[in-house]
């Protein structure tokens, strides 16, 4: 069975946001916070 797929510009679209968000964090807090791996695989039902 074929699982459905995420389109590229959602994804695209998800990772823009991280990165915004992530990037105000580091200015706020002054630390470096690493990006964080996204996996878009559906798990169970």
């Amino acid at each position: 069975m074929n699982k459905p797929r995420i389109p590229i510009a959602l994804q695209q679209a998800v990772m823009r946001c991280l990165r915004e968000k992530l990037q105000l964090a580091r200015r706020h807090f002054a630390v470096e916070f690493p990006e964080p791996s996204i996996a878009y695989q559906q798990r169970g039902t």
